[in-house]
């Protein structure tokens, strides 16, 4: 497996800040992209790249989980690694700053010290099995626990030339859809979370 490192404050792999539009595409090589306004300049998504160009310079880069690829920092794994094992290593790195009131239920972390953001479209996390909104969810579909575990993994992870601007997320509370109900959800025990894993296999 090709393996892809991030450098915070350089770049992604052989995709770094400083380049131009015409570099980063001579290393893509892109066949598709949509190309469209950003808040910091224009925003251009490639296959399996998101990057802003601040007049035509890379000013922001994003890296989407990739067949094929592991993308490491710090030797860890960042699309294949439990999001809050990856949580709890960068927090030791890096002041944080996240989108949820629950820190380990938040889909977009950003670590300051790192200049970088990690996204999941929605989150999991085993606490979640202990929260009878969500045991009737499981319970409708055998394929739906499968499905919400997916959201124990990052799908993007991005490198930001500079945030200084940026004001401090919003913490809500865990977003759930309409087939859930959001509540506080409270940390279980170590025991808990032993029973959680031999019931569920994990």
């Amino acid at each position: 497996m090709n393996t892809i490192v991030v450098y915070p404050h350089k770049g992604i792999g052989n995709i770094l800040f400083g380049m131009t539009r015409k570099e980063v595409e001579q290393i893509l090589l892109p066949i598709h992209y949509k190309e469209e306004p950003g808040r910091n300049g224009i925003l251009v998504r490639y296959d399996n790249y998101h990057i802003t160009y601040k007049d035509n310079i890379v000013f922001e880069i994003c890296i989407n989980n990739l067949n094929g690829y592991k993308v490491v920092f710090n030797n860890i794994d960042l699309f294949h690694t439990k999001a809050e094992d990856i949580f709890n290593s960068l927090r030791r790195l890096s002041d944080y700053d996240c989108d949820c009131e629950d820190e380990y239920l938040s889909c977009t972390y950003y670590f300051k010290d790192l200049g970088m953001i990690l996204w999941r479209e929605s989150a999991f996390h085993p606490k979640l099995l202990q929260e009878g909104w969500f045991q009737k969810l499981i319970s409708v579909q055998e394929e739906n626990l499968e499905y919400e575990q997916r959201f124990w993994f990052f799908n993007q992870i991005c490198l930001k030339n500079s945030m200084a601007s940026d004001e401090p997320m919003k913490k809500a509370k865990f977003y759930v859809e309409s087939t859930k109900a959001s509540q506080a959800m409270k940390t279980p025990t170590q025991e808990e979370l032993k029973e959680i894993a031999l019931k569920y296999g994990l």
